[in-house]
């Protein structure tokens, strides 16, 4: 091995090392209830610099500067972490005063979503508020009060920005941002295109709750279950999880849920937005890490059991030909919900499919569900 190698080597084995105790700090003072204590003497777990700059990198520094207080011996040569903080905290602190000036006074409350409303709910609520990285804030209102806040801030901050979010050609943005004061608002009429996923958002918005922020604002939080299933739009959207900070994210909202929510609740709603496989995908990387202490285990076995066997209810047509039903009965016992879509969009009523057609969702749907495909070759060849 040259030496060039070697120092290779050395150099992924330190991260690796810092990695796995930067993962034993978060998951032992983030996720456990007794926050406000300090952390127990018999923890000497150092924070040194490359665990400080690691801990940056991921989009967590400020977090990790607020649980050194705790009780966790520093050993830095200069204040990045301090500084990381500080400057999470004020532009969160400016955002909240920012939003509470401009909001129109004739439209509802916005609901915050994504990492808005992560960090001013569940990491507020651990005393961890302003440690969490945010480049924006998202803010949800359905049509049509959303149009009259677009309005009403293109007349006060000029034309928006359009975000480079993937949608279908003939499609309006769902998502408009406006920079107030340097600081990047992003305004939704849903939490992502249609074509990927049909969630509500004017059901979205009426499970919604209103608190008072700490800004003196009253806003909305989505409930326990919204929040899980918009992380995991964002998940499958992504591609994954590719910070740690995202993690740790799924970490507390599952804590949250495992408080409020049955299994078969969760389970049943995911099921119903074709998203389990993204928990399942997402779950699968935790269970390998200490994050899955905030949940037992048996609470997310029981999410994935499955549904109860039901016939699938769809409109076929005089075109369809024999068969369909029987392979649609097949595909509602092996739980495979794209491709149960892609018949009923083929099979269903004529002016239904052509709407489907031409916007390109059965394209969109058929590659998803080929994703996914693990047996039953012979489905496909009338599709």
């Amino acid at each position: 091995m040259s030496l060039r190698e070697r120092e290779t080597v050395h150099r992924q084995t330190l991260i690796s090392t810092h990695l796995s105790e930067l993962l034993k700090i978060l998951s032992d003072e983030v996720l456990r209830d007794e926050v406000m204590s300090p952390a127990p003497s018999s923890r000497v777990t150092v924070i040194d610099t490359a665990m400080a700059q690691l801990a940056i990198d991921q989009g967590l520094g400020g977090l990790l500067y607020l649980i050194a207080q705790r009780g966790y011996p520093l050993s830095l040569t200069d204040d990045r972490l301090e500084i990381e903080w500080l400057r999470r905290a004020a532009g969160e602190l400016a955002r909240g005063v920012l939003l509470s000036e401009h909001w129109p006074l004739s439209s509802p409350p916005p609901l915050l979503i994504k990492g808005a409303d992560l960090n001013a709910r569940l990491y507020q609520s651990r005393g961890l508020g302003g440690g969490r990285a945010s480049s924006d804030w998202d803010l949800l209102l359905p049509e049509p009060d959303y149009h009259s806040v677009i309005t009403a801030w293109r007349e006060r901050f000029g034309e928006p920005t359009c975000p480079r979010s993937a949608r279908l050609p003939d499609e309006s943005p769902y998502e408009l941002g406006f920079y107030i004061e340097g600081l990047l608002f992003e305004v939704h009429r849903a939490v992502c295109p249609p074509f990927y996923n049909q969630l509500s958002s004017e059901m979205i918005y009426a499970r919604a709750q209103k608190y008072q922020s700490s800004w003196g604002q009253e806003v909305l939080e989505p409930c326990s279950i919204d929040r899980l299933l918009i992380w995991l739009i964002n998940f499958g959207r992504s591609g994954g999880a590719n910070r740690l900070l995202d993690w740790i994210d799924l970490a507390m909202i599952l804590h949250s849920l495992y408080l409020l929510n049955s299994p078969s609740e969760v389970g049943e709603r995911l099921r119903e937005r074709s998203l389990e496989v993204h928990l399942k995908d997402a779950w699968s990387v935790m269970r390998s890490t200490p994050l899955t202490r905030v949940v037992e285990h048996r609470y997310m076995a029981d999410i994935f059991k499955a549904e109860p066997q039901r016939t699938p209810e769809v409109l076929i047509n005089d075109e369809a030909p024999r068969g369909v039903e029987e392979i649609l009965k097949h595909l509602t016992r092996h739980e495979r919900p794209l491709e149960i879509k892609l018949y009923q969009i083929k099979y269903c009523e004529p002016p239904l499919r052509a709407d489907y057609l031409r916007r390109g969702i059965l394209k969109t749907l058929r590659s998803k569900a080929l994703r996914f495909r693990s047996d039953g070759g012979g489905l496909y060849d009338q599709l």
